[in-house]
């Protein structure tokens, strides 16, 4: 299992090298709601060092909202967090 966890963080890490751009968090509610490139994102759970200003990337999803289901990488805390769009297309 242990093999398993190293292999997800590097393969993770590496995804975070080939992001094709960077994003900033422009606003946050309850560590619950944020505005990214101008689209409302809520997170499935809590996340608590997500930070208004803090750069992000996508590494699963769209930043346009046109996926219903993201992961974003917040590169200041480096933790992760699953969210889904809230704006409408």
């Amino acid at each position: 299992m242990k093999q398993w966890m190293t292999l997800l963080v590097l393969f993770s890490l590496a995804s975070l090298a080939f992001a094709e751009e960077s994003l900033t968090i422009e606003s946050s509610v309850d560590n619950r709601n944020f505005l990214i490139n101008g689209i409302q994102f809520a997170a499935k759970t809590m996340c608590p060092n997500f930070e208004i200003g803090d750069e992000i990337v996508f590494v699963d999803g769209n930043p346009d909202g046109s996926s219903a289901d993201a992961t974003i990488v917040d590169m200041r805390s480096n933790e992760a967090c699953a969210v889904w769009s809230q704006s409408p297309l």
